[in-house]
């Protein structure tokens, strides 16, 4: 464009709908400025002789001259860039530059595009590729992001220290089924957006799980200590949250770790030593926080390790049942038989649940686990029954997880349909505790399970809770008599009064009363004279392999001796 400009060329630049200006290529200031780019920046007295330099933020100064340039010489977008009209309203904006010669000055043509919406899309793309979309805090990619990033300072600054928290919501899984999905999802957002409002400068909140949340805070940056950020959150809870109509009180368990002053920190360290913390403050009763310290450390690595363990051993099939005999206190013979798991551990020999079970329930093995176990109790019970060995019941038993999050009806039914074997001859053992947990919910599973045929009996009964009005409810083919009061029953008066009260109590309902953990004879004739129906322990069998368990059935033992 040149002074002698044609007229068509000087009206499609002053028409065009896009700001346009013309600046010198040295200084930059404004020789041209078309209708649009004197509305957009509003300066009083118009753009010309104005330096457009004026139009960038100081901050975007530095060698503006030379970016231009270059963009012109390439005939390419320079940007995007922040501009400032004359009521300081900022604009995102982006600049096409080209080279030319204006009244024999050179200079750079600059078509201005508005930007400012593609930016905030842009940015809203970012920042919701950050946010967990359902509560709105931070997303488990972004928290590991920030938590590298103080992992990396703290390697760098050894003084430097930040701490990590692992929020865990209690029971809330219970919450979910009496509530809903939908309704559950509103109490995660409210949850998250309390949570929000907690947290300060220097702090962050993320959803890493269903129900999990874990916190940053960055002390430099003004985050709190460990033990203030952990109280401030358990306050989120103290008032209950609103879902419909509904109102639900939750607490929360938190597990603590400060993070610095370990040339080896790892991030994946820091946040199972946060869980393992949580996981504390859990078995301490909930509502809790916890601090990790180095024991919990050590028992993190267990943990990895015996959970990697059991995934493999559930692959290779390095489990096996053991059985041990129930039998009739009356005549002695043997009426069923409870199966009971056990590891056969490539390095550590046999392994009773007890060192494994508690690793298998957190991590949510113990549901294919206890679906193998009820498979395989029915495939023994066929393999006996084409043995022609006498036809005994088995009991297998239901860990609260394989209850709760498994589908326990349809395990059973297909278990059943695939050998073959009646419902009647398989009985589920259920603790106190567990049916406790959630009453309604369990009457209904228990329900359904019963009406296939399965026998149910309540494990370890008089070590939980349960209401007379709960019982009657269950209907519970069999009390089992918790072996801590067996053990005393010949010597202790009170021990005595309690299974005598249990004995008629489950004949009341109509069920079976069974004594577990009998040792001696003596503890046997008092079940007898209390009028116990069956018994078993120590004093019977062990519990032993299938191969050995069959060889019982083969003599058809009988205890009767013992009984008499």
């Amino acid at each position: 464009m040149a002074g002698t400009t044609e007229a068509g060329t000087q009206h499609l630049f002053d028409s065009n709908p896009l700001p346009m200006l013309v600046v010198e290529r040295s200084g930059l200031a404004v020789l041209a400025a078309n209708k649009r780019a004197e509305d957009l920046y509003g300066v009083p007295g118009g753009l010309t002789g104005w330096s457009a330099a004026r139009l960038w933020p100081e901050s975007e100064r530095a060698d503006l001259e030379s970016i231009l340039a270059v963009a012109a010489a390439a005939r390419h977008r320079s940007g995007p860039w922040t501009h400032i009209d004359d009521t300081g309203n900022r604009h995102d904006v982006g600049i096409y530059c080209t080279d030319l010669e204006y009244d024999g000055v050179a200079a750079i043509l600059m078509v201005i595009t508005d930007i400012t919406d593609d930016i905030a899309r842009e940015r809203a793309l970012v920042d919701g590729a950050k946010r967990d979309p359902l509560t709105g805090v931070s997303n488990s990619a972004y928290f590991l992001d920030r938590l590298r990033l103080l992992v990396s300072r703290a390697k760098q600054e050894p003084e430097y220290r930040f701490n990590v928290l692992y929020l865990d919501l209690d029971r809330f899984r219970e919450a979910n089924e009496r509530l809903g999905h939908i309704a559950a999802d509103t109490v995660l957002a409210a949850v998250g957006a309390r949570l929000s409002t907690h947290v300060r400068p220097g702090e962050l909140v993320a959803r890493v799980g269903g129900d999990e949340f874990c916190m940053l805070s960055d002390i430099d940056a003004g985050g709190s200590g460990a033990i203030k950020l952990a109280e401030r959150m358990l306050h989120v809870f103290d008032e209950p949250f609103t879902s419909g109509d509904s109102q639900i009180s939750l607490s929360a368990s938190i597990g603590v770790v400060m993070g610095g002053g370990d040339p080896d920190l790892q991030t994946d360290a820091l946040i199972r030593n946060a869980d393992a913390a949580m996981h504390r403050a859990k078995q301490q009763g909930r509502a809790r926080y916890e601090l990790f310290d180095e024991s919990l450390g050590q028992r993190a690595i267990e943990y990895s390790r015996t959970e990697a363990e059991l995934r493999r051993g559930l692959e290779l099939g390095e489990f096996a049942l053991y059985y041990q005999p129930i039998v009739t206190i009356s005549g002695g013979q043997m009426h069923g038989a409870e199966a009971l798991l056990r590891w056969v551990h490539p390095q550590e020999g046999v392994l009773a649940p007890g060192s494994f079970i508690s690793v298998a329930e957190d991590s949510g093995l113990i549901v294919p686990l206890g679906e193998w176990v009820i498979r395989e109790a029915c495939r023994q019970l066929r393999e006996w029954r084409d043995a022609g060995l006498p036809e005994i019941s088995v009991s297998v038993n239901v860990s609260a997880r394989q209850f709760r999050d498994g589908d326990m009806v349809s395990t059973l039914k297909s278990a059943l349909a695939d050998t073959g074997i009646e419902a009647r001859f398989l009985t589920a053992e259920l603790t106190e505790s567990l049916v406790m947990e959630d009453p309604a919910a369990a009457i209904e599973i228990m329900t359904e399970i019963s009406a296939l045929g399965v026998g149910l009996a309540m494990d370890d009964f008089g070590t939980g809770y349960s209401s007379l009005s709960y019982l009657k409810k269950f209907s519970f083919d069999s009390l089992k008599i918790d072996r801590s009061f067996i053990e005393g029953i010949d010597q202790s008066a009170g021990d005595a009064a309690i299974v005598a009260a249990v004995i008629a109590l489950a004949h009341s309902f109509k069920s079976r009363a069974v004594g577990e953990g009998v040792e001696t004879p003596e503890q046997l004739q008092y079940l007898r004279l209390l009028r116990c129906d069956m018994a078993q322990g120590y004093l019977f069998s062990r519990p032993i392999p299938a191969a050995d368990f069959t060889e019982l059935m083969r003599r058809e033992t009988n205890w009767a001796v013992l009984v008499q």
